[in-house]
């Protein structure tokens, strides 16, 4: 049996996983300071000079496929989700490969809510998505950061460059096109409101009826002025017949 196997419960592995990050990150040399009781929304707090980071401290072990999977949501109890206006920084620690990633909150927490992350600190990722959490892997320097630079940070992106993948490129704003219009037939919104009263047709997109094709029309009044007498004249009322 492994020794994470051995916790009855998820509340006594996560209190063991926040006693592991305080300890880490007094190595590092940051004073770390825990909130009374389980009202605040943050596990850890950290103390660098004049700077005060809130953390929140979350584990896994589930491996799914060439990475672990990681969620990043509060307790089932709390009918509240997390907010910038409460934490500043994610604390995630896979417990097999003994590794912390410590991402900015606005990461997950920002205008695309973000509730599992795809953690591979073994093998390289298959996805490029994952690649912007790979670049907070050991990265204990953004616990010196203030809070405005974290959220800085965190929306200028991974460390890591990575090109975007095509269906962030297909559902970007930019790349949208307006809508093609139907091309309307010249003349025929004018022609048909003769025969409509004056008023302009719902649906001008559409053609009109064959009786209302202006080709038809042009055609009937030059074999009425030749005096053939030939034609749709019948279709087309004359001034004498109105």
């Amino acid at each position: 049996m492994k020794y994470w196997e051995r916790f009855t419960s998820l509340k006594q592995r996560g209190e063991w996983v926040e006693l592991q990050f305080m300890a880490r990150a007094a190595q590092h040399c940051f004073a770390v300071s825990k909130p009374w009781g389980d009202t605040r929304a943050y596990d850890v707090g950290i103390e660098h000079e004049e700077n005060f980071l809130r953390v929140q401290v979350k584990s896994t072990v589930v491996r799914c496929g060439a990475g672990y999977r990681c969620m990043f949501l509060p307790n089932h109890r709390k009918k509240r989700d997390y907010s910038l206006d409460q934490i500043d920084l994610f604390a995630a620690y896979v417990i097999p490969e003994d590794a912390w990633y410590l991402i900015p909150a606005v990461r997950l927490l920002g205008w695309r809510r973000r509730t599992m992350a795809m953690l591979c600190p073994v093998v390289e990722p298959a996805k490029k998505a994952s690649y912007i959490y790979e670049g907070y892997r050991e990265a204990w320097n953004l616990l010196k950061k203030t809070r405005s630079e974290l959220i800085d940070f965190g929306r200028a992106g991974c460390p890591i460059s990575r090109t975007p993948s095509a269906r962030e490129v297909r559902k970007s704003p930019q790349a949208r096109k307006p809508r093609r219009k139907r091309p309307i037939p010249k003349g025929s919104s004018k022609i048909a409101r003769q025969f409509t009263g004056g008023k302009r047709p719902q649906n001008t997109h559409r053609v009109p009826e064959p009786h209302l094709n202006p080709r038809h029309i042009r055609k009937d009044r030059a074999r009425r002025e030749a005096g053939t007498g030939k034609g749709t004249s019948s279709l087309v009322p004359s001034a004498q017949q109105q």
